[in-house]
């Protein structure tokens, strides 16, 4: 990965964060994308190297990607890899929201609205209009959830998770789409989602405490991705959890 260029989109997240990190210290030039000019302030604060640079970035803006996508091409860069780890769960109040019933169908249907748009019109809006800066045979990681394939035995009633269901299966069905149209296939480009279970962050520690001992590792999920960057085979839809 030494002397390649790669982006990833959701910069400031736990995930996005740590893949930032593990490809600088393996010699990759780094463009971070994340949703405010906070977090990209925090980040180049504490992520100080020459070769990371960050953008604030609404995935669900296409003036404002489009804004990034001039800049990036006046400085001439194209990039090797792009990895997609924007999470659904942007909302300060989410913990607050997710203890309380659905109370009928339009606060149900608002967070898979919400979800939606940013797993899937996000995803969308980013390798739409960033598919000019990605080099021939280059990689689209996108991190995904195994929610999915989570049986409602196995989830927290209070969590209220059918949402997120339907928007991960929405982005399912959207990679495939990405993965099979002819311009990706033209440009011998490889599509990758992988479905990650509960992972070992902040966030699940504090929602499914009693989950912990099951949770991947952060290890693993970044090991996954960079396998990926590196793999020379065929696109994969690969669920990684812990049964």
């Amino acid at each position: 990965m030494r002397e390649k260029t790669y982006c990833v989109v959701g910069a400031a997240g736990s995930i996005g964060r740590n893949v930032c990190e593990q490809l600088l210290v393996r010699g990759a030039r780094v463009v971070g994308l994340a949703h405010t000019g906070m977090q990209c302030a925090k980040l180049e604060g504490e992520i100080k190297r020459d070769r990371f640079t960050s953008y604030p970035l609404d995935v669900l803006s296409c003036s404002e990607i489009a804004s990034i996508l001039g800049r990036l091409s006046m400085d001439g860069t194209k990039f090797d890899g792009l990895i997609y780890a924007v999470g659904p769960y942007l909302q300060s109040n989410f913990m607050k929201e997710i203890e309380k019933p659905i109370m009928g169908d339009d606060r149900y249907d608002h967070r898979f609205r919400v979800e939606q748009k940013l797993l899937c019109l996000g995803l969308y809006n980013i390798v739409e209009l960033f598919f000019t800066l990605l080099k021939f045979r280059s990689r689209i990681v996108i991190a995904g959830s195994s929610m999915t394939h989570l049986t409602a035995d196995k989830a927290p009633t209070w969590l209220n998770f059918w949402p997120h269901v339907m928007a991960s299966a929405c982005q399912e069905k959207m990679v495939e789409a990405i993965r099979h149209s002819e311009q990706i296939k033209v440009r011998e480009m490889r599509v990758d989602l992988l479905q990650f279970g509960p992972i070992d962050t902040p966030f699940y520690a504090k929602i499914l405490p009693e989950m912990m001992p099951k949770l991947l590792d952060m290890g693993t999920v970044i090991d996954a991705i960079l396998g990926q960057l590196k793999d020379k085979g065929p696109s994969v839809t690969e669920i990684i959890r812990i049964n």
